[in-house]
This record gives C-alpha cells, sequence and structure tokens, in this order.
C-alpha cells in the first residue's frame, strides 16, 4: 500500500492563509493585553488618589464632629446639673410632705387598730367561754358513751373468753381421749410384739435341737 506523499498548492495557501491569521490573532492579543494593563495601571492610580482625599475629607470630618460632640456633651452636662438640683429639691419637698402624710395615717390607723384589737378580743373572749361550756358537754357525752362502750366490749370479750376456754378445754379432752387410745393401742402392740419374739425364739431353739440330732 502506498500514499500520495505530494501537498496540492490549495492546501499550502490554506495552512499559510490560517497562520497569518493565528499571527494577526496574537498580535490583537497582545495590544489588547498592553491595553488593560495601562488602564488597569491608571484605575488603581485613581483609586489610590481618591483614597487619599476621601481619608483628608474624612479626617477633617471626624475633627469637626468631635468639637461638635465636645460643646454639646458640655452644654448638655450643664443643663443636666440645673435639672439634677432642681429634682433633688423638688424630692426633698415632696418626701418630707409624703413623710408628714405617712405620720398622720399611721397615727390613725394604730387608733383604729388599738380598737379593732380590743373588740375583737372581747369578741374571743365571749366564743372562748361559749366554746368551753360546749366542749364540756360534748366531753362529758362522751366520757358517757365511752364508758357504756367499755362495759360493753369488756363483757363480750369476757363471754368470748369463756367460749375459747370452753371450746379449749373440750380440745384438751378430745386429745387426752385421743392419747390415751394410742396409748392403748402402742401397749397392745407391744405385747403382740413379745409373744411373736417369744415364738420366734422357740421356733430357732427346736431348729437347733434337730440340727444337733441330725448332725449326731
Amino acid at each position: 500500500m502506498t500514499f500520495d506523499t505530494t501537498i496540492s498548492l490549495d492546501v499550502i495557501i490554506a495552512l499559510v492563509v490560517i497562520f497569518g491569521a493565528v499571527w494577526r490573532l496574537d498580535g490583537k492579543i497582545n495590544d489588547l493585553r498592553n491595553e488593560l494593563d495601562g488602564k488597569f495601571s491608571e484605575f488603581r492610580k485613581e483609586l489610590r488618589d481618591d483614597n487619599a482625599a476621601l481619608r483628608e475629607e474624612l479626617t477633617g470630618d471626624y475633627a469637626a464632629l468631635r468639637e461638635q460632640l465636645k460643646g454639646d456633651n458640655a452644654a448638655l452636662r450643664e443643663e443636666l446639673t440645673g435639672d439634677y438640683a432642681t429634682l433633688c429639691e423638688q424630692l426633698k419637698g415632696d418626701n418630707t410632705a409624703l413623710r408628714e402624710e405617712l405620720k398622720g395615717d399611721y397615727a390613725a390607723l394604730r387608733e383604729e387598730l388599738k380598737g379593732d384589737n380590743a373588740t375583737l378580743r372581747e369578741e374571743l373572749k365571749g366564743d372562748n367561754a361559749a366554746l368551753r361550756e360546749e366542749l364540756k358537754g360534748d366531753n362529758a357525752a362522751l366520757r358517757e358513751e365511752l364508758k357504756g362502750d367499755y362495759n360493753a366490749l369488756r363483757q363480750e370479750l369476757k363471754t368470748e373468753i369463756a367460749d375459747t376456754r370452753d371450746e379449749l378445754k373440750g380440745e384438751i379432752r378430745r386429745v387426752e381421749t385421743q392419747v390415751q387410745r394410742v396409748e392403748t393401742k402402742v401397749d397392745d402392740g407391744l405385747q403382740r410384739l413379745a409373744r411373736l419374739e417369744g415364738r420366734f425364739e422357740g421356733r430357732e431353739e427346736r431348729l437347733e435341737a434337730e440340727r444337733e440330732a441330725d448332725a449326731s
């Protein structure tokens, strides 16, 4: 397989045109970059100058505002000092009048409370006497009622104790009867066991005699 290594004139012209266009475009880009760098330098210089001018202007305004505030503060301090002194004098007079008024009210209230306390003390004395008499009657009635309940309860307990004592006596008698029956059965069993042991011993003696007879 072979390749055609010949390049046509049209291709060469196209390449030359492309290279020329690229070269011109690089030149324009460099010119535009240089122009932008110059404008940026000028803009930065303008900003520096504007900042310096603004700093000078603000410094002057701050100094003027500070002086103005000093004057306003001094005038306000003088005004407030006068108002404070006036207010203190006014409060002194108001406090004196209020103190005198409260003294009168306190004295009147104290006299009123004395009368109310005396009346209340008399009322409480009467109520205490009536309550004491009422409690005496209630205590006497309660004492009599408790006596009756105590006697009735005591009689009821006596009856229950007597019934319980009779029941226990009957139980004891039944238990004693059962014990006697058991003892009787035990005696009968022992007697039977003794008879069986005697019979067993007799049989052993006979068997022993028979063995000796057979051996001889």
